[in-house]
């Protein structure tokens, strides 16, 4: 389960890291908006796989925030 956890992380992360590409290469203003709203989202679904990794609740607090 733990190994499980630790690919969708970094899997989560590859995509954030496909949304800066995004924002930074955007060829609209719209592509590049969709790109900061899934960094918002990914970034809540990362919080709550670290919390559960880590078995640290107050991850997903942050998350809630």
């Amino acid at each position: 389960m733990s190994a499980l956890l630790a690919g969708l992380a970094v899997f989560l992360l590859l995509n954030l890291a496909a949304g800066l590409w995004r924002v930074w290469k955007g060829p609209t203003a719209a592509d590049r908006m969709s790109a900061v709203l899934l960094f918002g989202s990914t970034t809540v679904a990362v919080l709550l796989v670290l919390a559960e990794l880590g078995s640290q609740p107050a991850l997903r607090d942050v998350a809630l925030v």
